[in-house]
């Protein structure tokens, strides 16, 4: 086992788990130990400080409109993935239409119930494209929900809303 001098020449994380990863397609995590594995190697447009309040992720900035219905991320500048592709609002909008996309069966899909138009999508009532999220450009993302959801700016901290590399 690694001891603390040697963490400091050879930073190198070991991590077990007591079962096989199931899947780190964030559409499709549905057990705690692929959940985990995600938060540790991704980041969502928020995350969380240890006392479990919201802080900046991968959004630098964030604000909603009044009325709690239209949500607006500015991602910070040089964000890569781990191939060296350039990681854009629009990976957010992919992401997210695969998650409510019903030929996806995500068992995510309904923590999107709230977000313009996915309840509509997930009942193959609507197109996956009319999902309340827009890439305005690179950085911004836009999010229009039916109703203020109390709980919106902590769920941009779980995996089910990370971004998704096309």
């Amino acid at each position: 086992m690694p001891t603390v001098a040697s963490a400091k020449t050879n930073p190198t994380l070991y991590f077990s788990m007591p079962t096989d990863l199931t899947t780190m397609d964030m559409a499709l995590i549905t057990d705690a130990y692929a959940d985990q594995i995600a938060i540790n190697v991704q980041e969502g447009l928020l995350s969380r400080n240890a006392k479990g309040q919201v802080k900046a992720g991968l959004a630098e900035k964030w604000k909603h409109s009044s009325d709690g219905k239209t949500w607006t991320f500015t991602l910070r500048k040089g964000l890569k993935w781990s191939n060296g592709d350039k990681l854009t609002a629009s990976d957010f909008v992919y992401a997210w239409q695969r998650v409510v996309n019903p030929k996806t069966s995500s068992q995510a899909a309904y923590k999107y119930s709230g977000i313009k138009n996915a309840d509509e999508i997930q009942a193959g009532k609507a197109k996956v494209s009319s999902l309340g999220v827009v890439a305005k450009n690179d950085r911004t993302l836009v999010v229009t929900l039916d109703h203020p959801m109390p709980q919106f700016e902590l769920e941009m901290a779980s995996q089910s809303f990370f971004a998704q590399d096309q």
